[in-house]
């Protein structure tokens, strides 16, 4: 490799061979930059990571970096810094291998040489070992140094380079000698410990580092002094944490090892521990939000899928009888449709202290969706599991919603299945669970039904009521349209926004909210009649007002999207239309539809598309698998699922999720919008994560379609038409 210059330097020429070979000592790849960012040298284990480094010595680095017209900057800020920042070099020329990360540290200007910069290329894993030739190198230094008579001289020059290096190591390193006495640390673990080099020195190991486990606060072994005692590397536990010296705490991770002089003789060891607080608070969220559900803190479907499987494993093997319970809210879709999704929330949010009171502490409770609850409760037989029932319906009965002023009476419909031998699978028992709910719910709600295989007859003939009414809700153009407003969070040119939302009116005239009537409908497969309906009355509405400058969105069902008979009709329809009436029209779908029918909703979507009919993906973010969706879904709108918006802007994993979602619509070429917008703090936060349109009851409550056409914008009329 080439020298190392030390410019403006009156050192002898030995002097400069000694730094030649102190640079080389270094075991991990070190770059060195002038003032000027000129490549001045390399060591070998840097030639070794890129084969085509020697082409660039005493040339700007900058000229072979990608993007290497900011490495200026970065020079500038490293200047001007006490740390060592990170930043990634990517290489113009692929043959010099594939992008490092590095550790850029600025040298003081009294460093030999003047001044200039240090590029560590390669991350601390290999650190401890390294800082072990490291020391080897060093006593190989001294001897040469003896031999040339320059011992003194040579001593300070390499322990002000090894400052240097060291100094400009994120990680923080600490050694010892064999009996665990703190030798030598630098900034980084003079900073995370709260000792100083001078404090420290000649203190037992233990005491600067103070390790207790995480979770209970007792001692934590020091891996150093384990290394040092079995005279092998190792590493810190899982959940250790370091307690400082001002008494607060931090997660760390480290690795140790001991160290050897020429003789194989045990000198000391050295740590490398860093900071993982954040890191372990991230794991911590994300695995809780994996069994958890993220509004109530219940556990999720998921959750409760895995313990309902092993309690009918265990009642297959023992013999022992379990019980579960399908909770059903009645009135919650009241509470929503009229005082708002944030008020519904804070209905189940405070129903879990309810439930929570009513059942054992060995219990699961899990929230399965919207307002349906799931409760299992092992060990208990028949009489037991109607008591449980009984005293939440009691205490549901007692209890008041109170939001702005008005009070809410909520009850609920419970259905029992007990786990027994009999189940092939947990899927069955939770099906059965919720046919004995559902039967609760047609009985007039605030009862509790027992799954018997006898009442599957009485479940029959309650499908068929409510198929009926359905039918006859059809038949007697019963199905109302609604319109909320999809409004603009910047301007810009274009059409209004608006979603077509369905309601029913029933024998006796009153409004049914969807929510009670499309389960029904999707369970007694009514759903494509009902969405080919809704679809024609938007269709005659668009033609009727050609002028109407407004591009209205509509919801269909996964049944619809998996029905050939329903996408040829509905196709034929548009087409029928023209452009006039396919361009002002959205078509909705779900990522429930997406994950049932992929391959048939990608198809449906492309031909939408053709005929000018704009796609959007609604509840996006709900399921598991999102983002893959988007790679076989052309769309044109992103809809963002309520969950990720409504705890905004606290929410700080929400609005990564959000922000996220954005750049991923901004990808594909879409447009993103925002559900459930309740307040004005929500609406700002969407504002400044970047989301195009959004949607809620803070920006309009949903209305009968006639009152909202009329305040639509239209186009100027034509001349010599009225």
């Amino acid at each position: 490799m080439r020298g190392f210059p030390v410019h403006g330097s009156t050192a002898k020429p030995e002097s400069g061979a000694a730094c030649r070979w102190l640079l080389e000592a270094v075991p991990a790849p070190l770059l060195y930059l002038d003032a000027g960012g000129v490549l001045r040298a390399a060591n070998r284990p840097a030639h070794a990571l890129v084969p085509t480094l020697a082409a660039w010595l005493d040339r700007p680095l900058a000229d072979a970096l990608a993007g290497g017209e900011t490495l200026a900057q970065h020079l500038r800020e490293a200047r001007g810094s006490s740390q060592a920042l990170p930043l990634r070099l990517r290489w113009q020329v692929p043959e010099a291998g594939a992008d490092l990360l590095a550790a850029l540290s600025a040298l003081p200007a009294e460093a030999p040489g003047g001044g200039g910069f240090l590029l560590l290329l390669k991350p601390h894993a290999d650190l401890a070992r390294r800082f072990v030739s490291l020391r080897e190198k060093m006593d190989q230094l001294d001897a040469e140094i003896e031999r040339r008579r320059r011992a003194e001289e040579a001593l300070r020059e390499r322990e002000a380079w090894l400052r240097v290096v060291l100094a400009s190591i994120a990680d923080a390193v600490v050694t010892a000698d064999t009996g665990g006495r703190v030798t030598w640390m630098n900034p980084a673990a003079e900073a995370l410990t709260g000792w100083t080099l001078a404090e420290a020195n000649g203190q037992p190991i233990q005491r600067v580092m103070d390790l207790v486990d995480e979770n209970t606060g007792a001692a934590a072994p020091n891996p150093l002094l384990v290394a040092i005692g079995e005279r092998r590397p190792t590493g810190m536990l899982g959940d250790t944490a370091l307690q400082r010296r001002d008494g607060t705490t931090i997660a760390v991770e480290d690795t140790a090892s001991p160290i050897f002089d020429e003789q194989a003789r045990l000198v000391g060891g050295v740590i490398v521990f860093h900071d993982v607080t954040e890191k372990r608070r991230l794991a911590r969220e994300m695995a809780e939000r994996a069994t958890h559900d993220a509004l109530t803190g219940l556990y999720n479907r998921f959750e409760l899928d895995s313990r309902l499987a092993r309690a009918l494993e265990d009642a297959r093997r023992s013999g022992d009888v379990h019980a579960l319970l399908y909770l059903d809210l009645d009135h919650f879709k009241l509470v929503n449709d009229t005082a708002g999704h944030a008020a519904g929330d804070l209905l189940l949010q405070q129903l879990v202290g309810l439930l929570e009171s009513a059942v054992r502490s060995s219990d699961t409770i899990a929230r399965l969706g919207g307002d349906e609850f799931g409760i299992l409760l092992p060990g208990c037989g028949q009489e037991a599991a109607l008591r449980v029932a009984q005293e939440i319906l009691g205490r549901l009965a007692a209890f008041r919603f109170e939001h702005e002023g008005r009070r809410f009476r909520i009850g609920a419909s419970i259905g029992i299945a007990l786990v027994d031998g009999r189940w092939s699978d947990c899927g069955e028992v939770l099906q059965a669970a919720d046919t004995a709910c559902y039967a609760a719910k047609e009985a007039g709600g605030q009862q509790v039904r027992l799954w018997q295989e006898a009442g599957e007859a009485a479940d029959a003939r309650g499908r068929m009521v409510w198929a009926q009414r359905l039918t006859d809700a059809l038949e007697e153009d019963r199905f109302e349209l609604h319109l909320q407003r999809i409004e603009r969070l910047r301007e810009s040119p274009g059409p209004a926004h608006a979603e077509a939302l369905l309601r029913m009116r029933d024998e006796a005239g009153r409004l049914v909210m969807p929510g009670d009537f499309l389960p029904a409908a999707e369970r007694f497969r009514i759903a494509p009649a009902i969405d080919r309906h809704v679809l024609e009355r938007v269709v005659a509405a668009l033609r009727a007002d050609p002028r109407a400058q407004v591009e209205v969105a509509v919801n269909l069902s996964g049944q619809s999207i998996g029905s050939r008979a329903f996408r040829d009709a509905a196709l034929a329809l548009l087409r029928e239309g023209g452009s006039a009436i396919a361009g002002r029209l959205c078509v909705e779908v779900t990522e429930t539809a997406v994950i049932t029918h992929l391959m048939e909703a990608g198809r449906f979507a492309a031909q939408l598309r053709d005929l000018g009919v704009a796609v959007a993906l609604d509840d996006f973010g709900a399921g598991s698998s999102s983002f893959g969706y988007l790679r076989q879904l052309p769309i044109d709108y992103l809809k963002i699922d309520g969950q990720f918006v409504e705890g905004l802007p606290s929410d700080r994993l929400g609005a990564t999720a959000v922000g996220c979602f954005v750049e991923a619509a901004r990808v594909v070429g879409a447009r993103s919008i925002a559900e459930r917008v309740e307040t004005g703090e929500v609406l700002d936060a969407l504002r400044l994560l970047g989301v195009d349109f959004v949607q809620g009851y803070h920006l309009h409550r949903p209305e009968p379609w006639e009152g909202v056409w009329t305040r639509l914008p239209r186009l100027p009329a034509a001349r010599g038409i009225a």
